[in-house]
This record gives C-alpha cells, sequence and structure tokens, in this order.
C-alpha cells in the first residue's frame, strides 16, 4: 500500500482532530512577511501553466462553497475595515486597462449571475440605503471621456438588441420585476423632476443644433447647455 493510500481517511494521524485558535494564530504569525517560504518568490510561467492544468475540471462541492463562503464573510474576512489607498487603486486601474474578457468568457460571467445566482436576488434596497446612494452620486459629473466611452458602450448595446430582440416572457418579467420594487413618493418627484429636466435640456440642443449647426454646439457637453443665442454665433453655457 502507498503511503499516500496509509494516511487517508480515519487513517491519518489528525483526522478528526482541530487546531485551538491560539495555535492557529501562532503558525500564521510564524509564516507572516519574510518568514513565509515563498516570500519575495514568484511562479514562472512554466510552473503557472502547471498549477492551472492541474485544477482544471475540479469544482468544490456545493457544501464546500457555503462554508468558505461563511469562513470569509463579515469580520472573518482578511480585508475587513480595510480600504485601499488612491495610490493602490490608481495602479489597479492602470493594470486593468486594454484588458477585455473574451466573448465566452462574458457569456459564463453572465450565466453565473443570472436568476438566483445573481448576489441580489430577491433582494431590495431600504429608502436609508437608496438616500445614502443619491447623497453619494450628488454633485459629481462625468468627464467628457467617460460620458462618450459609456456612450459607445449604450450604442454597442442598443446594436445588439436590435440583433436579439426580447421574447414576450422576458418582457414580462422585467415588467413584474418593476412592479414589486417599492418607490417612495419623494424619489417617483425627483425622477419626474430629472425626466422634465432631461427633455428640456435634449430640446436646448437640438434648437442649438438648428440654429448653429451639430459641429459647433458638438464642442459642449448636453448637461451644460441653458440658453442659446445668435450674439457670437455660437451658444452660451450656464456658469
Amino acid at each position: 500500500m502507498k503511503i499516500s493510500e496509509s494516511k487517508k481517511g480515519k487513517n491519518h494521524p489528525r483526522f478528526g482532530k482541530h487546531l485551538s485558535e491560539e495555535t492557529r494564530r501562532k503558525i500564521s504569525e510564524a509564516k507572516k512577511g519574510e518568514n513565509h517560504p515563498m516570500f519575495g518568490k514568484h511562479p514562472s510561467e512554466e510552473t503557472r501553466r502547471k498549477m492551472s492544468e492541474a485544477k482544471k475540471g475540479k469544482h468544490p462541492s456545493e457544501e464546500t462553497r457555503r462554508k468558505l463562503s461563511e469562513a470569509k464573510r463579515g469580520e472573518n474576512h482578511p480585508r475587513f475595515g480595510r480600504h485601499l489607498s488612491e495610490e493602490t487603486r490608481q495602479k489597479m486601474s492602470e493594470m486593468q486597462k486594454g484588458k477585455h474578457p473574451s466573448e465566452e468568457t462574458r457569456q459564463k460571467m453572465s450565466t453565473a449571475k443570472k436568476g438566483e445566482n445573481h448576489p441580489m436576488f430577491g433582494k431590495h434596497p431600504s429608502e436609508e440605503t437608496r438616500r445614502k446612494q443619491s447623497e453619494a452620486k450628488k454633485g459629481k459629473r462625468k468627464s467628457e471621456e467617460t460620458r462618450r466611452k459609456m456612450s459607445e458602450v449604450m450604442k454597442e448595446k442598443r446594436s445588439l438588441m436590435s440583433e436579439r430582440p426580447l421574447s414576450e416572457e422576458t418582457w414580462q418579467k422585467m415588467n413584474v420585476a418593476h412592479t414589486r420594487i417599492p418607490v417612495s413618493e419623494e424619489i417617483q418627484r425627483e425622477r419626474q423632476e430629472a425626466a422634465k429636466l432631461h427633455k428640456q435640456q435634449r430640446f436646448q440642443r437640438k434648437l442649438a443644433e438648428v440654429l448653429f449647426g451639430k459641429e459647433t454646439v458638438g464642442k459642449y457637453p448636453l448637461m451644460e447647455y441653458k440658453v442659446y443665442t445668435r450674439t457670437r454665433g455660437e451658444p452660451i453655457r450656464e456658469n
């Protein structure tokens, strides 16, 4: 019998035994920082490839996933109470620039979070949470570059939607989902005012395009339009 087989399951000397919190803490401290055997070392591309191949096709059971999830919730999470610095955020942002998942990967990510698998499935933010989210976004304006990117993304989505129209069943589900979400009168009033303002701004922009031409109007963001004049041959922006 092989040595590995002789120490599996009940035959293992540590079977059924669990380390105390004090022992776990000591082991953790003994392997932190420079004491860790992998401190300052980086696996080669060949090693990374072998590790990847060894894990392919292996999936933890639902029970194991649940235990892993519970073990790192709340205060048990290694990042609990910690916040990334602006410098770290900037570095992470730079590392992700230019990286785009393949269509197959996007499809897998989408499927993995559909329906009951979505972390917000069946959950609705409270009025307090909605208010905080609203307050956090007030006064923040997206840059021209961000607006342009968002516009391009939306155009691409509309193009895909025109190629793959939603089924009657999907429309029904969306309608039911929206009717279930309770909205306060204050939020409804804010939405109505925002829609009215947006409609006015769109009208003003269309008027400016007629008066001054699309090329001149294109130099200014939509949200900055308020009054238009022929005095200098271009629109006046709100200060």
